[in-house]
């Protein structure tokens, strides 16, 4: 059977609050990811939030590395977001 495992990113502090992602992985391949926490709760930042952590996170998965582009006008979420889950792909082995 193959090997299912998740593997949590740092937990990274931005202006916007902090930010950690996780990353489930099967059989070498980034199957999931998911935001353990992520930033800041009022209603500019959710709004901002909502706008780019699906594109984050379907880059990551489409192209199968945390190095993505950052989101237009999302700079501390895209910061936030990479460098917390490029932690959890060296942790699995996949950076």
């Amino acid at each position: 059977p193959t090997e299912t495992a998740t593997y949590t990113g740092t937990a990274v502090q931005t202006r916007y609050g902090v930010y950690q992602v996780a990353i489930t992985v099967e059989g070498g391949t980034v199957t999931d990811v998911t935001l353990v926490q992520n930033g800041a709760t009022d209603h500019e930042s959710v709004q901002t939030k909502s706008m780019s952590e699906p594109t984050l996170i379907d880059e990551v998965l489409t192209n199968q590395t945390w190095d993505v582009n950052y989101v237009s006008r999302a700079t501390y979420t895209s910061a936030g977001f990479v460098e917390s889950i490029k932690d959890a792909f060296e942790q699995a082995g996949l950076a």
